[in-house]
Parts: structure tokens; C-alpha cells; sequence
């Protein structure tokens, strides 16, 4: 326990190893269970972070099953193919659309115009003086040019122009001279980019002297033969409630078929079974009463007697077992769905038939039992909520437990000094012996040669 091991050098007692037995005496039983307590604090500071990071996993789910959008989807196709799979249409978002059939042409798609001058000696050619004004819908810039302006300072100008939002210049280097080009990143006719000049001696880049090798157009659909336009690729609401984006155009009319999507539905509706059984196991784990006298390694039996983890698995139950009165009857719990509470706690699709048959005639009241305001998902979105909001029960906890550790290394730092001390202490209480047998071991030595010398001279 100390570096000075010279004790009892000069008496010849085993003085280092009665000093190291009293220390040990009065520090060893203290020390133990300091460790003991840093075991057990490490042990539930993991635990408790195990527990958040499940919590916070299911609450991903019941995130998505507390939000309509997320829950009950649309499924769009064309010709019998998912538009996520289809070169023609983008789903971006189907709120409140109907189920339907529509036949669908992709006439055009949206583009933006483009400008190009006539060829100039190089890059470095000047061209006049004035100001050029850029025009491209509601929006319009100036930029001002100088005498000595090279195509490339027009360029520079035009692009780093702090009004401009949407025109982007360019010089292509051909092999005889240099061509400035003018692009509209906006698309659709009304954004259609125009350029006129203040001088006649900028007309060569300008729209009067430039030609235009690309037309502004708008997308064009047509849905049973309706007309739509958009200028852009996006169309919001040509069938209300649906906004997609178009990629392609069709040399024939498609079939779009717009339907609820009962599978994407069941997907999550498992993986919410899935995680709350993986959430409950962690939590039977973590909380095994039979374990907590001597938790493992992992962390199982750290929080046996965690109210707050009590409390929420008996919530977790509640809510899994509760009746949601405001819907209808047949569709106001769990077991309508065909899913059951087993022993363990964990839940099970005991019926799969009862699930396809409610999302097949009953997609809507599925979508309120799960996301209603009162509704399966709601309540427990609300609950892992509570749990891991900033300042919440976990947060509040883990803080704890940190604090604790903390206070345990300061306790540790505070016994080792006290140990120093009174090891200190009985160092200086043997060495006043050391020295006292010393001079009684040099005294004898002395008269045991005293006499041992006269009984020679004899």
C-alpha cells in the first residue's frame, strides 16, 4: 500500500508487513465495497442507457403509427406496376385522395429556355458598354457592363450578380472562337427568360441578337383526357388531394390506379408488434427480480426495483390492452386485429385472418384505432414521449446515476488520501519503536562482544 518499504530496518521486525495488515484491517473492508458500489452504479447507468435506447426505438414505430400519413398510405400504380418502380410518375404525396382508375399521357415535360450567341474571336473579346436586364417571369436583374468587359468578366458578372436567382451564363470554346450562353434554371413558359440592353452595342447577348436553341415549355398531362399544365414537373392536386411528379413522358395512355396500401399498412403494424415484444423482453431483462441480489455482466436484474421502469411496463400493458371506446364496435382494441397479450407480456398476431380481413373492409377505422386522438398509437407515442423528453423520466434518472458515480470518485479520491494518512501516521508510531529496539539490539550486541572478547583474553 505505500512505496517506503523501510520499516523495522533498523530493529530487523517485520514492521512493513504490521503496518500493510493494519491498514488493510481498517481500508480493505472499505475499498470493497466502494467497488462494489462503482460496480453497481456502472451496472445501472448501462442499464438505464440499454432501456433508453429501446424505449427510443419503439417510439420511432408508434411514431409512424400515431400518424395518418404514415399509417394508411395510398398505393399508386401504373399499368399494374408501383409508380416507385415506374420511368413516368413520382408519388411526393396522396392526402385525402380517393381510390380510383384514371388513364393517364405524359405529354411533355417542363423545361427551361436557352440562349446562345453568335461566335466571338475567343473568350476574351469585349463587346460594348450599358446595361443588360434579365427577365424570367416576375423576377429581373441588371447587371451593368464596362467598355474593357471580356465575355468572361460579362459572365462572371451575370452569375455573381446578387438579384439573380435563376439565369446561369456560360462560354463554350469552340475550335474557331467562343460562345456565350444564357440558361434559365426555372422551367415553364410564363418563366421563359428574355434579355434586352440599354445599348445597341451589347445586341449580340442580348435576346435580339441571340438564338434561342431550346424552348421553355410546360408539363403536360392528360387524365381521362382532361387536360392539366404545371411549369414545373410537379402537379399538385390535377387529381385533388394527389401530388406527383412526372419523369416521363408515354407514347400511349397508362392505366393509374390509386389504392389503399394494405400491405405497406401490415408492415408496420408488425414491426410495432415486433418492438414492443423486443421492448418487453429488454425490460423483463433488465428488471428480473431474480437476478437483481447479483446482476450480470449485461445489466439484467440492474433495475428490479425501478419504479419508473415498473410504471411504464404496467402503461405499456394499459395501452395495449385497453378498449377505444369512440370506435366503432368490432375495431376498438388490439384483439379486434387478431394481435394478443401473452403471458410474458409480449404480444402476437394469434389471428393474421382478423388483420387482412379489418385492412381489406375497415381501412379507415384501422387508421383510428391506431392514430386517433385518443387512439392505440397516440397514447403510446405519448408515453415513450414522457420518457425520453428532455428533463423526462430517463433523462432525469440517467442524471442521477451520474451524479452518484461522480460522488463515489470523489469518495474514492477522499479514501485513498485518508488511507495515505493514518498509513503515514502508523509510520511514524513504528519507527519510534524501530529505533527503541534498535538501540536495545546495538546495546546487547555490545555487551555480548564485551564479553565474548574477555573470555578470549582468559
Amino acid at each position: 500500500m505505500s512505496g517506503i518499504t523501510s520499516a523495522g530496518v533498523g530493529s530487523g521486525l517485520d514492521l512493513e508487513s504490521v503496518i500493510d495488515a493494519e491498514v488493510a484491517q481498517v481500508y480493505a473492508p472499505q475499498y470493497e465495497q466502494l467497488d462494489a458500489d462503482i460496480v453497481e452504479n456502472e451496472l445501472e447507468i448501462s442499464a438505464w442507457g440499454s432501456f433508453r435506447s429501446n424505449v427510443s426505438g419503439f417510439n420511432d414505430v408508434v411514431g409512424k403509427l400515431s400518424d395518418s400519413d404514415k399509417l394508411t398510405n395510398k398505393l399508386l400504380t401504373i399499368d399494374g406496376v408501383d409508380a416507385k418502380e415506374s420511368s413516368t410518375l413520382n408519388l411526393i404525396s396522396s392526402d385525402d385522395v380517393g381510390e380510383g382508375r384514371f388513364s393517364l399521357e405524359v405529354r411533355s415535360l417542363a423545361a427551361s429556355n436557352q440562349l446562345q450567341s453568335n461566335e466571338f474571336a475567343s473568350s476574351g473579346s469585349t463587346v460594348g458598354t450599358g446595361d443588360l436586364t434579365f427577365s424570367a417571369g416576375s423576377e429581373a436583374f441588371t447587371i451593368n457592363v464596362d467598355a474593357a468587359d471580356t465575355l468572361e468578366d460579362i459572365r462572371d458578372k451575370i452569375n455573381a450578380s446578387a438579384d439573380n436567382s435563376s439565369v446561369s451564363a456560360n462560354i463554350v470554346n469552340t475550335s474557331t472562337g467562343a460562345v456565350l450562353i444564357y440558361e434559365n434554371t426555372k422551367t415553364g413558359v410564363a418563366n421563359s427568360l428574355t434579355v434586352t440592353s440599354s445599348d445597341a452595342s451589347l445586341n449580340s447577348i442580348a435576346s435580339a441578337g441571340m438564338t434561342e436553341t431550346r424552348s421553355a415549355s410546360d408539363a403536360e398531362v392528360r387524365i381521362n383526357g382532361l387536360t392539366a399544365t404545371s411549369d414545373t414537373n410537379t402537379f399538385t392536386d390535377a387529381i385533388d388531394g394527389l401530388t406527383f411528379e412526372v419523369t416521363g413522358t408515354t407514347t400511349s395512355p397508362a392505366t393509374l390506379e390509386i389504392k389503399k396500401d394494405t400491405e405497406s399498412t401490415k408492415e408496420l403494424i408488425n414491426s410495432f408488434i415486433s418492438n414492443y415484444n423486443t421492448l418487453v423482453s429488454e425490460i423483463n431483462r433488465l428488471s428480473d427480480p431474480d437476478k437483481s441480489a447479483e446482476p450480470d455482466d449485461d445489466g439484467s436484474g440492474a433495475l428490479a426495483f425501478e419504479p419508473a421502469v415498473r410504471s411504464f411496463d404496467m402503461q405499456l400493458t394499459q395501452v395495449a390492452t385497453s378498449y377505444i371506446s369512440s370506435m366503432p364496435v368490432g375495431m376498438q382494441s388490439l384483439y379486434d386485429l387478431g394481435i394478443e397479450l401473452q403471458k410474458d407480456g409480449t404480444l402476437s398476431l394469434a389471428e393474421p385472418t382478423k388483420l387482412d380481413k379489418a385492412l381489406a373492409t375497415n381501412y379507415d377505422d384501422v387508421e383510428g384505432l391506431f392514430a386517433g386522438s385518443n387512439g392505440i398509437g397516440t397514447q403510446l407515442v405519448n408515453l415513450t414521449d414522457s420518457y425520453l423528453e428532455t428533463n423526462g423520466v430517463i433523462d432525469s434518472t440517467e442524471k442521477t446515476y451520474s451524479e452518484k458515480r461522480t460522488d463515489l470518485e470523489d469518495k474514492e479520491i477522499r479514501l485513498d488520501a485518508e488511507m495515505a494518512a493514518y498509513e503515514a501516521s502508523l509510520r511514524q508510531k513504528y519507527a519510534a519503536l524501530d529505533s527503541t529496539v534498535a538501540y536495545y539490539n546495538n546495546q546487547m550486541n555490545y555487551i555480548s562482544n564485551l564479553f565474548s572478547n574477555n573470555s578470549k583474553d582468559e
